[in-house]
């Protein structure tokens, strides 16, 4: 080889190695520029730490890599449960909720769903409430047998795992606007079952709901007079008292706890109450205790106005007298008021004392002339609602429904009661709705 190609071979070597350093020297500071500050960049050797490096980041290139090698070995740790359950819950693109199957008390929901319930009072926080109570009945028997055939190992593999194969639940659920109820339907879809704890995504829309408008409802329909109907009902008060004595406290608040006194302060019926009161405390047979007590709460006209001229809530008034059968005399007290309030979601005072609170909130449903209210009985002590029942008011007459129960899986005591409307509005009492 010639001295002249020698030579341009050396020349060749010293541009390849001048070329490849400039572009190492590229490829470094667009790595510092990218790359955070980690451990790298304080070693442990002291001496290495007074070395001030040549970086726009003043760290040299040996603290560059370990900040490299650290930062690769955080990206490739696998993320724990609890990290994906908090990354799942924080979007606000999906509804998603987390429950366990065995309550169906609610562990965690996302923020696009926590926003379906900050107009209400349990706007603080979901966390703990029972959701069968937020759902209408016929989804929380859907969301019952869910819950018992994931209990019995009807999911079979996907028991511990991942649910792809299981199709979801239909479910209505009761949301709020304004301090009203929505039903909005949605599709619960499982996606993973471990140790009984659930994971739905909540699938649907809300967007074809309206806001609510009670001005533009004509409820002139659902007033009149209303009176027991045995056949279409299942229970009386006595009945549901009963049963709701296995979940709530023996001293709180009762129906018959609220119509007596509106009876007694108009003289004609507290003479009337007061000897049905009497026979009652005297008698020890529980079968003539039950008895008066039906009797009081079958045999009276029950009077309802409405008005929605505010907009935002509907108001109620309601008066009742006794109309006692002919064997008992033929009796029929003049009206008394029994309550007059808006419905926005606020304590019922009738039935909230120091052990539950109970709240009435409109239903707003678009296209319907029917008043439908929601009471959420809420206990005191835990802040958890423990009981719900619907009130119905259309032409025909007013409705009332609900389902006692202790834990999800166990069947609910379902009852119902009717009033069938007998008359049309008394005309004389319409001046009170507007006092």
């Amino acid at each position: 080889m010639s001295a002249s190609d020698v030579k341009a071979r050396r020349e060749m070597q010293r541009k390849c190695k001048a070329d490849e350093r400039a572009l190492t020297k590229q490829l470094v500071n667009k790595l510092d520029a990218l790359l955070p500050y980690g451990q790298g960049s304080l070693p442990a050797d002291p001496q290495l730490s007074k070395r001030k490096g040549t970086l726009p980041s003043r760290r040299n290139q040996l603290q560059l890599l370990r900040d490299a090698i650290l930062h690769v070995q955080s990206a490739a740790k696998r993320p724990t449960g609890q990290e994906l359950m908090e990354g799942l819950l924080s979007t606000w693109e999906d509804r998603m909720v987390v429950v366990e199957l065995s309550t169906w008390r609610i562990q965690g929901m996302s923020e696009k769903l926590k926003e379906d319930f900050k107009e209400s009072m349990f706007a603080s926080t979901m966390v703990g409430q029972v959701l069968l109570h937020y759902v209408d009945y016929a989804s929380a028997d859907r969301l019952r047998c869910f819950s018992q055939t994931a209990e019995m190992g009807g999911l079979g593999a996907q028991h511990q795992g991942t649910c792809q194969s299981l199709a979801g639940v239909d479910v209505k659920m009761r949301l709020f606007r304004k301090h009203n109820v929505v039903h909005a339907s949605f599709k619960y879809v499982p996606t993973t079952v471990t140790k009984g704890i659930c994971v739905f995504h909540v699938v649907g829309s809300t967007e074809d709901i309206r806001d609510p408008d009670w001005s533009r409802v004509d409820m002139s329909w659902n007033e009149g007079v209303v009176q027991f109907s045995k056949e279409e009902s299942t229970a009386t008060p006595w009945f549901i008292e009963r049963a709701m004595s296995c979940i709530a406290h023996a001293r709180r608040k009762r129906l018959l706890g609220w119509i007596i006194p509106a009876h007694q302060t108009q003289p004609y019926s507290s003479q009337v109450c007061d000897w049905m009161k009497n026979t009652a405390a005297e008698s020890r047979l529980t079968s003539l205790q039950r008895g008066l007590h039906d009797l009081m709460f079958t045999h009276q006209d029950v009077h309802f106005l409405c008005d929605g001229s505010s907009g935002d809530f509907p108001t109620l008034c309601v008066h009742i007298r006794l109309c006692l059968p002919q064997f008992m005399g033929g009796i029929r007290t003049p009206w008394v008021k029994l309550l007059q309030r808006k419905l926005d979601g606020s304590a019922f005072a009738p039935f909230s004392d120091n052990i539950q609170e109970v709240r009435l909130y409109p239903v707003w449903e678009e296209g319907t002339t029917d008043l439908t209210f929601v009471a959420f009985y809420v206990s005191k002590a835990e802040g958890t609602c423990f009981h719900t029942r619907i009130w119905t008011l259309s032409r025909a007459g007013f409705f009332h429904q609900g389902h006692v129960f202790r834990t999800a899986l166990e069947e609910p005591y379902r009852y119902h009661f009717f009033f069938k409307k007998v008359a049309e509005a008394d005309r004389t009492l319409m001046p009170e709705v507007f006092e």
